[in-house]
């Protein structure tokens, strides 16, 4: 598998997608508030944290059972078989619940949930098996499509006067595109879930439902603790602060679902590439976040106000300390992956289970005390225990060394931008969203042209041009 072509493809679909939202969230955040954004915020933060009972962690075993050379529609029909079992028992428990799931999100979003928990799994499992057949690159449109059918039709539901529960509407609909887009590409035989295949993936899932947890913790956790404590007006707020520190992972979402596949190729007899290809990918997975957090410092509320509203803009704050998170949530997503590539899920459930006890205290502890910037807190050294915990694991199956000297240049190079941004604000403070953006933009040049500067950071940019435009 070609990592970098693969990882190119991911990154401009991301890329494409990003701006989409970005687009279409300032356009429903201006158009709805900060409260109705909370309550479908809220009905995400609910269907990731259910997911976790219909996966069982088999969407990475399924990822590396296929990778390992086991058939593929024996491996979906099992993963299948165990979807279903776990579809049966959130849809039993919201049922008995759906009063108090109401009156939390604000909407009877029970049966939506279900819904979508049913359509997301099926999807998480063809796009697993199309990674376990080393063909990343093929699922790049696929999140993209999704996001396309569901910001046109949310629009247009919300012109026509929609709220909430018509951005949950929309947002079935584009899981389901999605879905249908994805098992037409992987195409299985038909084959029946044999008791030995879900024996397999449980195996393998004992361990990784862990660190699945973790991903759906780590992700909404600090959400469903805001809604339960604050407000739905500072759910949505926050997590409008935690989608723009997002972008900064980029890179590293693109490279990350290349890393497990390859390793998982390679674990027999590659241990040195292995520990190579990860401190190779550590660069450019950190290269958007460094100069993303100084930028933030910068004009993240103008930012905020310019794309979002008023309202938003005192959310800078938040905006930058879940940036800085993103440094250790970066190194934490290659180095588990990796781990989960030389079939250790185990380990990964040790660091997990740190994490995750860590963000559940640090959160309640710090919004009481804090608020919105004590959950972002709370999270980003939720990350970090995280990170420290993995990197030790995998020193001890492998060579892996951060890039010290890479990360310093690109630090150089965003303090260089850092400097010239902040000169130019003392000239002309940006006034309205063209002057952010064009802020953004000339912070970008200046970063990029300093970075390339230094021998070590153009290697690695022309190396990858070479392999993306070779294909090979």
């Amino acid at each position: 598998m070609n990592i970098s072509l693969s990882t190119s493809k991911l990154f401009v679909a991301k890329v494409a997608n990003t701006v989409l939202s970005f687009a279409a969230f300032a356009y429903f955040a201006r158009e709805l508030g900060a409260g109705v954004l909370g309550t479908f915020f809220l009905f995400q933060a609910l269907l990731g944290v259910l997911s976790i009972v219909a996966d069982a962690g088999i969407g990475t075993a399924v990822e590396q059972r296929i990778g390992r050379g086991e058939r593929v529609g024996e491996v979906v029909a099992a993963a299948a078989a165990i979807t279903v079992g776990g579809a049966g028992l959130v849809g039993l428990g919201l049922f008995v619940f759906r009063g108090d799931v109401a009156a939390y999100v604000g909407v009877d979003a029970a049966p939506f949930i279900l819904a979508a928990l049913v359509l997301s799994r099926a999807t998480t499992i063809a796009e697993s098996a199309l990674r376990g057949e080393l063909r990343v690159g093929e699922t790049a449109a696929l999140q993209l499509v999704q996001q396309l059918v569901f910001i046109g039709l949310a629009t247009a539901l919300v012109v026509a006067g929609g709220g909430a529960l018509e951005l949950v509407g929309a947002y079935l609909v584009g899981l389901g595109v999605r879905f249908a887009w994805a098992v037409w590409k992987l195409r299985p035989s038909i084959a029946r879930p044999s008791l030995a295949r879900i024996r397999s993936l449980l195996a393998f899932g004992k361990y990784n439902i862990i660190p699945t947890i973790g991903l759906q913790v780590h992700s909404w956790m600090d959400v469903l603790i805001i809604g339960f404590i604050l407000t739905q007006d500072a759910v949505g707020t926050y997590e409008i602060a935690w989608r723009v520190a997002g972008v900064t992972l980029l890179l590293t979402h693109a490279i990350g679902p290349s890393i497990l596949p390859q390793t998982s190729a390679w674990a027999e007899a590659n241990a040195d590439r292995i520990g190579r290809l990860l401190t190779r990918a550590t660069t450019p997975a950190l290269a958007l976040i460094i100069p993303a957090a100084v930028g933030a410092f910068l004009i993240g509320s103008d930012l905020l106000e310019a794309v979002f509203g008023p309202p938003f803009a005192g959310a800078w704050l938040v905006l930058v300390v879940l940036i800085l998170g993103k440094i250790p949530e970066a190194i934490q997503i290659l180095v588990g992956r990796c781990l989960l590539g030389l079939d250790r899920p185990d380990l990964v459930a040790r660091a997990t289970v740190v994490g995750i006890s860590l963000n559940l205290v640090l959160n309640v502890v710090l919004i009481l005390q804090f608020g919105l910037v004590g959950a972002a807190v709370a999270t980003t050294l939720a990350y970090t225990a995280g990170m420290v915990i993995r990197v030790v694991y995998l020193s001890r199956l492998v060579t892996y060394r951060l890039p010290v000297a890479n990360l310093l240049r690109l630090t150089a190079a965003a303090a260089v931008m850092g400097v010239a941004v902040a000169g130019l604000l003392q000239v002309a403070p940006p006034s309205g969203l063209i002057a952010v953006l064009a802020y953004v933009g000339f912070g970008g040049v200046v970063y990029a042209v300093s970075a390339l500067c230094f021998e070590s950071i153009r290697s690695l940019v022309f190396d990858f041009a070479r392999a993306v435009t070779s294909g090979g």
